[in-house]
């Protein structure tokens, strides 16, 4: 009888865990304050790596109190509530996500340390793939290279001018990495060691290569290297952070948070560039849904943190989001953040895809900022397989790529003036819409305006003496000179030339030719509208 009693207490005990755990869910806890805190903005190292550090000090950026951890006190006390474990803290929002009972958010509550506890997610959950972050549709097999993708965004000029992502980092956020360990383009990453840091936020270990291969096909577009059949990422040499936030069997705010703690993540390790071809508007808990009046880039989980990203110097790349033809229509959370590049897609014949989502944001604000091809791009799969594929998703990464090759060669410039000059020498910069945003941008036309930013002259010339065939006249500012004339003359005075020339930035440079002169002295004369020279040039 006693045994029966015994058994029975023992199976009544096990059903109320049973009953306290199905109440179990995900919660974020946000803390009032970080006094008493044993980190300091005076001492940045307990918290930054040097590369961070560095980062920051280029570009002039303090350390503040919200970069600060959470006070370790706070933590503790948190996971010594109840059952309350602790998954994953945020510099940024002062708080710290956890699994927790009901029981449990009662006590949190209680806690004079804690401003609020926020539900974000069942805790067993799964269910549907969104759209928002899965391949269209793959639309070749064996497409031979990658030469129209790098066209469009002169990634030739680029490679010519000796920049491919070397000691540059981007950390990619994804749904996973499926297969990349062992595809043969990826070599090339791993022989070098080019992967700096992994972490899966699902499964809470290091294991990214796993769940999807969208993150696959995004990092091929950076990285990748196969010489047969030929294909090329961006920035082959660039290095690499992969995180896993998205969970693709759901979507709730808990994804949003976890994007967050990555943006950390990859502040705190150094990195250069953040991408991210993620994009969030409804979730399976309807009351957590976004409306297209909550795109302003200040409301959303998610657009917050890519903004908090940016503020700390990171270049922040984000893909558009592929809602065009569904009836939200307009781009998707990040998207929405102010200090990001948000990409759209473009097809073969550079006109908006129609999948392409469009802005403009809640308050106003033109996006996307730019254009990338995203119909037919070629991607690698899981499987190591060329593919043509569809999707904002993966005109994002070239532009992150292009982006990182242009800090490489203006490793002076500061993200926000990269982002500018990468907006205003777009190719519709002039008559930017909600549609293309800025147009389509080129390596030519950013590394020649801020050539120009960085010099007081006004022109320049050479071969001088020239003794070939034509002498070349380089206009630096196509923004303020844009209309040239070029005229020659003898030392009598006599016009031998006149020519004139309509300057762009991806094209500043015209050619004089002098051919046909004898060896001697002459004198050319530069006119815009706004500046005059008047110089000598030799004949040999």
């Amino acid at each position: 009888m006693g045994r029966l009693i015994k058994f029975w207490l023992i199976l009544a005990g096990s059903l109320l865990t049973l009953g306290a755990r199905a109440q179990e869910a995900n919660y974020v806890v946000f803390f009032t304050d970080k006094q008493g805190s044993p980190y300091s903005v005076s001492n940045p190292s307990a918290f930054l790596s040097p590369r961070a550090i560095a980062r920051r000090q280029r570009q002039q950026i303090a350390v503040t109190e919200a970069d600060l951890p959470p006070n370790p006190a706070y933590v503790q006390g948190v996971a010594a509530t109840g059952s309350v474990r602790v998954r994953e803290y945020s510099r940024w929002l002062n708080a710290v996500l956890v699994q927790a009972t009901t029981t449990d958010v009662q006590a949190l509550q209680l806690l004079p340390y804690v401003q609020q506890v926020e539900y974000v997610a069942p805790a067993g959950v799964g269910g549907r793939i969104t759209e928002s972050k899965e391949v269209l549709q793959d639309e070749a097999t064996s497409p031979s290279d990658t030469l129209q993708q790098f066209a469009m965004l002169d990634i030739a000029a680029m490679r010519a001018d000796g920049y491919q992502g070397e000691g540059m980092l981007v950390a990619v956020l994804d749904a996973g990495f499926e297969g990349l360990p062992a595809i043969p383009a990826f070599d090339s990453l791993f022989s070098r060691q080019g992967i700096a840091l992994a972490y899966d936020f699902i499964g809470r270990d290091t294991t990214v290569y796993q769940y999807s291969d969208h993150g696959t096909r995004v990092v091929s577009l950076l990285v990748a290297q196969n010489a047969n059949p030929a294909f090329a990422g961006v920035v082959p040499q660039a290095g690499l952070l992969l995180f896993v936030t998205e969970d693709v069997r759901y979507e709730y705010r808990l994804e949003e948070y976890r994007w967050l703690v990555a943006a950390e993540k990859a502040d705190s390790a150094g990195a250069d560039v953040l991408l991210s071809s993620l994009g969030y508007n409804t979730f399976d808990d309807p009351t957590m849904d976004y409306t297209p009046q909550q795109l302003d880039g200040s409301t959303a989980v998610v657009s917050r943190a890519a903004q908090l990203a940016a503020e700390r110097g990171m270049v922040v790349v984000v893909s558009a989001g592929n809602t065009g033809q569904t009836s939200w229509g307009k781009i998707l959370f990040p998207a929405d953040a102010r200090d990001c590049l948000t990409i759209g897609s473009v097809n073969a014949t550079l006109l908006p895809s129609a999948f392409s989502a469009e802005g403009p944001t809640a308050d106003g604000r033109i996006k996307p900022d730019l254009m990338a091809l995203g119909s037919g791009t070629y991607v690698i799969n899981k499987n190591g397989t060329i593919v043509g594929a569809s999707g904002t998703s993966f005109a994002a990464p070239l532009v992150a790529g292009l982006a990182t090759g242009l800090w490489q060669a203006f490793p002076d410039k500061s993200a926000s003036e990269l982002l500018t000059a990468l907006r205003i020498t777009a190719s519709q910069a002039e008559a930017p819409d909600n549609s293309m945003g800025y147009g389509i941008p080129s390596y030519m036309r950013v590394r020649n305006y801020l050539e120009a930013a960085s010099t007081a002259d006004w022109y320049a010339t050479y071969p001088n003496p020239v003794g070939d065939n034509y002498l070349t006249v380089k206009i630096y500012d196509a923004g303020i000179d844009k209309d040239v004339s070029i005229r020659l003359f003898d030392t009598q005075g006599k016009q031998i030339a006149d020519d004139a020339i309509t300057i762009s930035w991806r094209q500043n440079e015209a050619l004089l030719e002098v051919s046909g002169l004898y060896p001697g002295i002459y004198i050319v004369n530069l006119r815009s509208q706004q500046h005059f020279a008047r110089f000598k040039i030799i004949k040999l």
